[in-house]
């Protein structure tokens, strides 16, 4: 794995644990009623979908 695999995999890591912290403790009904919750937890998404594209590809059939 090279150190920028390291680096964009915590960046992915990062933004799954703020995901997380984001909708900790909310009910289905509450997060769906909360724009900017929802907002905030798709951006972290799209940016894990726009990270995973620069993993190599080397990593990625190292773990699939």
């Amino acid at each position: 794995m090279t150190g920028k695999d390291r680096i964009i995999l915590q960046k992915i890591t990062g933004y799954a644990k703020e995901t997380g912290e984001y909708i900790q403790g909310m009910t289905y009904d509450a997060f769906m009623q909360d724009r900017k919750t929802i907002a905030a937890s798709a951006f972290c998404v799209s940016q894990i979908g726009e990270l995973t594209n620069d993993v190599s590809e080397s990593t990625q059939s190292a773990h699939p």
